[in-house]
């Protein structure tokens, strides 16, 4: 069976682009004459989400499966996963297919010559795979800190009280918002996907259901 190299990007916004981590990881496979990759590229965060829950990521664990997968490129661990959990289960699965992942920051990959896994590189994968949980963390803390101290200051967050976006506004402050919600995506993932709250989200589709362009249904409770 003919194997080929596997390139993994991932961004957590849908104005953001992967082509850069491609980029920086396809030379890789030319010098190293792995062959040309089958490149996997993913849009949404990954700090909630479980593998199952990405369906980028089940596609690479079915090819992986099959047997045609011979490396896993990634520029970063965060790239796989920020819930550590999630990246170690990805990590296991691989090593027991066979399949090393090389982690270009650190120009290393998982597996020795002889199959086994490399203890440096899981010593880095382990480390950075909580480096970013950490990140995410402290961003939200971060977040969290200074809407208090706002608050603390009196000061009122968001729009001012007693006013709300007119449909039209609103469907041009959120396009993106709009055009998932057109293409039947759910208003758990899309707020997932553009790190809003559902509320936001479900906002947009209100405006979307009465200008026409969406049908109305049954509300169903979404936690935020």
């Amino acid at each position: 069976m003919v194997q080929f190299p596997l390139i993994f990007a991932r961004v957590s916004k849908l104005t953001q682009d992967w082509a850069r981590q491609v980029a920086d990881l396809e030379p890789v496979c030319e010098s190293r004459g792995w062959g040309t990759p089958y490149i996997i590229s993913e849009k949404g965060s990954a700090s909630k989400r479980r593998n199952s829950q990405r369906p980028e990521v089940q596609l690479l664990r079915e090819l992986v499966a099959s047997g045609k997968v011979s490396h896993v490129l990634i520029t970063e661990v965060s790239r796989l996963s920020r819930l550590p959990s999630q990246a170690h289960a990805l990590l296991e699965e691989l090593t027991a297919a066979g399949v090393s992942i090389y982690l270009h920051r650190y120009n290393i990959e998982t597996l020795l010559s002889n199959g086994r896994l490399n203890p440096i590189a899981s010593m880095l994968f382990a480390l950075t795979a909580e480096f970013g949980r950490a990140e995410t963390e402290d961003r939200a803390d971060r977040i969290l800190s200074g809407q208090a101290e706002a608050r603390r200051k009196g000061k009122h967050l968001g729009r001012p009280a007693g006013t709300s976006l007119e449909d039209e506004d609103l469907l041009k402050k959120w396009p993106k918002i709009a055009k998932l919600l057109r293409g039947n995506r759910s208003v758990r993932e899309i707020a997932q996907l553009e790190e809003v709250s559902a509320t936001t989200v479900q906002a947009v589709r209100a405006a979307l259901v009465r200008k026409g362009d969406l049908k109305a249904r049954k509300a169903v409770p979404v936690a935020s």
